[in-house]
């Protein structure tokens, strides 16, 4: 996972996330706290060098709430699919303390979700990073087989991914109802139309 930001403060009080790469271990201390996690320490050069199961397998590893998290991880991940968001790197994913000292972490609120491939039609890649080994070509069966590695039901999956898809109609109304541009607008609509397609 990823350093996102050094000093910041939320609903839950101020955090620092220091996580690992390849066995280094860094220990930061913020507002007298002192937090030490394996994880992935993540620049800028390698934060599209990984796959969304890596993230999963931290997610399992540090959330105080994993069940609840992987869930909202999984929607996260077929959200931006449906969407176009094809940049959710490293770093836009963080787990937070839920309190200063807890000790406790979950999966940070979601940020940074833009269409991409509507505002960059030149990028033909569907997903930052991989998921089972690809980044483009994604198919419903793709996501079921990411719902094994984020330890979710298949069922449970099929429910999820059910679940956006009926919201598709919403999305497209609130693009007709935008004052985006209308070339960006047509192909915002093209993508969330074929997309929700793909998958249902």
């Amino acid at each position: 996972f990823i350093i996102t930001v050094t000093n910041r403060r939320t609903a839950f009080g101020a955090y620092v996330i220091v996580l690992q790469f390849n066995g280094y271990k860094k220990c930061c201390t913020q507002t007298g706290h002192d937090l030490i996690a394996g994880g992935l320490v993540v620049f800028d050069e390698v934060k599209y060098r990984n796959s969304y199961e890596r993230c999963a397998k931290i997610i399992k590893q540090y959330s105080s709430r994993v069940g609840i998290d992987m869930a909202e991880f999984f929607v996260r991940i077929v959200f931006c699919f449906i969407v176009g968001n094809s940049d959710m790197h490293l770093k836009n994913f963080s787990l937070i303390e839920t309190a200063e000292a807890s000790g406790e972490y979950v999966l940070s609120p979601a940020y940074d979700l833009l269409p991409v491939n509507a505002n960059m039609p030149s990028d033909q890649e569907q997903f930052a990073l991989a998921m089972n080994g690809k980044k483009m070509n994604i198919r419903k069966g793709d996501f079921l087989k990411f719902a094994d590695a984020c330890g979710i039901a298949r069922q449970t999956a099929e429910k999820l991914i059910k679940s956006l898809v009926k919201r598709a109609p919403q999305w497209l109304e609130m693009c007709n109802e935008s004052l985006l541009p209308n070339e960006l607008k047509d192909r915002l609509i093209k993508i969330i139309t074929e997309r929700a397609e793909t998958i249902k």
